[in-house]
């Protein structure tokens, strides 16, 4: 029943990093979806398996494939600019400076707060089974159930129902159920208003005793070309700044039928008050970049959660420019994403592509 662990491949996690590295644009807050016409063979071999998992270690969120219209898309369900999606060590691939880093001297870090503690492991996996089907309101069929894993947001046990039926995350230390995603539906209909939308979200919560009480709700409707999803979410700020405490509802837009959930609360010290500025951050952005005139993409304030500066108060910026291919009239875009600490200036590039 024990699902089989994924291996690293130091190449699949280039190829998983560049899927990501490609959107300049700014990205809705509710999701990223970034469709793939060109991934390795391997990848798409294993999306429903070592693929996923290693994206997940990668990125610290759950992912969730889909296939359609003669692509692969893969949407990570989070609540955060693209830059908090990111995991593992910042990308190195790509023109633009080889240092990743730049300190600022004589400054004090702002406070990073430590990772939380493994959860106690209080629950089996029959139990976590048993709760997985409350959740979901059916009996599961044949499962893949996996030992503890650890997230930013403690342990949890995933239980996948084979033929591609339900993925269900259960904390071991609470019992209850932190992520869920169903079969996605393929629909272009558009049937529910934002307002719909949310409220269908709100009713699921309410009734599985999921509290989102003083987050604020943003609603987005998110065309994947072979099907379109409302992603509901919920999210706490503190000091001004998006802090990891959020929760997301994905709607069918035809039918206001839930598919997809994700609870995150992740342990945060008292936030500061920023240092820099917007427009600062993004000055020392575009120098620790190199681009000579970039586009500014998404700018904002939050508290990492991920592993490249894990509780730091953070400006996060997206930049872009079109830059010539090397002896080619052929232009290409040249995107980063910086992370500017908000309180000493220190800049990282947590991704480029």
């Amino acid at each position: 029943m024990k699902a089989d662990p994924a291996t690293s491949d130091p190449e699949l996690d280039r190829d998983l990093r560049a899927l990501f590295a490609g959107v300049a644009q700014p990205v809705a807050p509710a999701a990223l979806s970034t469709t793939v016409e060109e991934l390795p063979e391997r990848g798409r071999a294993g999306l429903g398996g070592a693929l996923r998992r290693r994206a997940e270690e990668l990125f610290g969120r759950p992912v969730r494939v889909a296939v359609g219209a003669g692509a692969i898309v893969l949407a990570i369900a989070v609540a955060a600019l693209v830059l908090n999606l990111r995991g593992g060590e910042p990308a190195t691939s790509g023109p633009g400076p080889t240092s990743a880093s730049t300190t600022a001297p004589a400054a004090t870090p702002s406070p990073v707060v430590a990772s939380p503690s493994p959860s106690a492991l209080t629950l089996s996996k029959e139990e976590a089974v048993a709760a997985a089907e409350k959740f979901i309101g059916r009996p599961l069929g044949t499962v893949d159930v996996s030992d503890p894993t650890a997230w930013p947001a403690g342990q949890y046990i995933e239980i996948m129902e084979q033929g591609g039926g339900a993925d269900v995350w259960v904390d071991v230390a609470t019992g209850k159920v932190v992520f869920m995603m169903l079969s996605a539906p393929v629909t272009t209909a558009v049937n529910l208003t934002p307002e719909q939308a949310q409220s269908a979200a709100a009713a699921f919560l309410t009734a599985h005793d999921v509290p989102f009480d003083g987050l604020t709700a943003t609603v987005a409707l998110l065309d994947h070309h072979s099907g379109k999803e409302y992603t509901v979410t919920w999210q706490r700020y503190a000091n001004s700044a998006s802090v990891p405490d959020m929760r997301e509802v994905s709607v069918d837009p035809a039918t206001g039928q839930v598919f997809s959930f994700l609870d995150r609360r992740v342990a945060y010290a008292p936030v500061p008050s920023p240092a820099l500025s917007r427009d600062q951050a993004i000055t020392k952005a575009i120098a620790a970049s190199g681009l000579t005139s970039p586009t500014i993409g998404d700018v904002q304030l939050l508290v990492d959660s991920s592993p490249i500066w894990p509780g730091r108060l953070v400006w996060s910026v997206q930049l872009s420019q079109q830059v010539p291919e090397p002896g080619s009239s052929v232009t290409y875009v040249s995107a980063y994403w910086v992370y500017v600490d908000a309180v000493t200036g220190e800049t990282k590039i947590a991704g480029q592509g």
